[in-house]
């Protein structure tokens, strides 16, 4: 199994951290690479791989540390793209707040890894409802807790990912509100809360059929 680590590297957002979570993410790493050969891991961080355990020896992990790149979706996007035909897990680790303006990108990522049966799940130091709406869609799992962060990645050795029926509300495109029922664009799917004949997002024109009863 190969494993994408999306990891926040950004010195500011680990200043905001109460323990040291670097080495709770360390010796998952050497637990997920010793429990088998054919286990895999990629470090990924500013949309570039900084450690390949097929190509690194796992004892420069902390090589990492180095770079001071913060994480956002279109790492999602960069490991969702480098995923092959065998069996692949992502794991977020996102020390940052949630930004609103990435949930489009956020639900394209999911439907892609649906597809292509990629379970994401995710470490958040702060809430991210959109991060979390993308693991329970995909089976993975989620915590905020830094007290069972190691628990919790230790946890990803071993289980399916969650399959708990939950209902996430969308935000819309127009006033950034959280709705349950809105307009769907069909081109960029961005999400309005009321009527409108034209996407702002995208420009594409709605067309509506008219039904006689």
């Amino acid at each position: 199994m190969i494993l994408f680590l999306l990891i926040d590297l950004k010195n500011e957002n680990w200043e905001l951290t109460t323990r040291d979570l670097f080495n709770d993410i360390i010796v998952f790493l050497n637990a997920y690479h010793k429990s088998s050969r054919s286990n895999r891991f990629i470090v990924v961080s500013g949309k570039n791989i900084l450690f390949d355990s097929s190509e690194n020896d796992i004892s420069e992990i902390y090589k990492i540390t180095e770079f001071n790149h913060g994480y956002d979706v279109g790492d999602l996007g960069y490991a969702l793209c480098l995923h092959k035909d065998e069996p692949t897990q992502i794991v977020i680790f996102t020390l940052g707040r949630e930004r609103k303006d990435e949930y489009l990108r956020y639900l394209k990522c999911m439907f892609a890894a649906q597809r292509l049966g990629v379970r994401i799940s995710a470490f958040s130091l702060f809430e991210n409802k959109t991060i979390l709406q993308c693991c329970v869609s995909t089976g993975g799992d989620y915590s905020t807790s830094e007290d069972r962060c190691l628990r919790f990645l230790l946890s990803l050795l071993g289980t399916g990912g969650s399959q708990k029926p939950l209902g996430f509300p969308a935000t819309c495109y127009c006033h950034n509100r959280q709705i349950l029922l809105g307009l769907v664009c069909p081109i960029c799917l961005s999400v309005f809360c009321k009527f409108i004949p034209v996407c702002k997002k995208c420009k594409s024109k709605f067309s509506f059929a008219k039904y006689e009863s």
